[in-house]
């Protein structure tokens, strides 16, 4: 998962992912430093719900804050124009500052209008993932090659575990693959029930 830490002291303590190798869980933090602790299904629980913790607390950006960062970039980035043309024009010291800082600004803007989208979709994506995990979680494995992503496919696939899709590989799947999975499932459940209940008919049936 990506970086959401909301100060110095959530970072250094902040989960990115983790892996098992060598009978060991290997934690990586958003320092980059890894943290490493004898593997056990009780010490994974622990950090899967340390992880789940940090996706349940990240703070949604408010969509006017959102706007207000789109409004600046389309600002910065028509000064940053004007100033090129009148560098052009004039091509003195004092346009090309102009053009060096309001360039600057439009690509901090663009970069901070980017962040905060990309925060309120995993945010989105989070929320569901969290409500149906359990629900996403059966028969995952039967959902390959049913309008999800490749890599999402690849995903589920790869996994041994009871639980493919998960906090720790939650960047695999977009929200539009998870509503797709859990219709998926759905489907497939209703095909069973359905299915169940021709055999129980065909047995009363022959049973008379």
């Amino acid at each position: 998962m990506r970086n959401y830490s909301t100060n110095y002291e959530d970072y250094q303590e902040y989960i990115l992912s983790y892996k098992i190798e060598n009978k060991e869980i290997i934690i990586k933090l958003a320092t980059n430093e890894l943290y490493v602790i004898p593997y056990t299904k009780e010490n994974e629980r622990i950090v899967i719900a340390m992880m789940e913790r940090q996706a349940k607390n990240i703070k949604e950006v408010p969509i006017e804050i959102i706007r207000r960062n789109i409004a600046f970039v389309g600002a910065s980035l028509s000064l940053s124009l004007i100033a090129f043309m009148k560098y052009i024009a004039v091509g003195n010291f004092i346009t090309l500052f102009a053009i060096i800082m309001f360039g600057s600004l439009t690509i901090l803007s663009t970069s901070t209008a980017i962040q905060n989208i990309i925060r309120n979709k995993d945010i989105k994506k989070f929320r569901y993932f969290l409500k149906n995990k359990k629900e996403l979680n059966i028969n995952a494995k039967k959902t390959k090659n049913l309008n999800i992503s490749k890599k999402a496919e690849r995903e589920i696939q790869k996994q041994n575990n009871i639980t493919p899709i998960n906090i720790n590989n939650i960047d695999s799947y977009s929200l539009k693959d998870l509503k797709k999975i859990r219709e998926n499932i759905e489907q497939i459940i209703d095909g069973e029930i359905k299915e169940e209940n021709v055999k129980v008919l065909e047995l009363e049936k022959s049973s008379k």
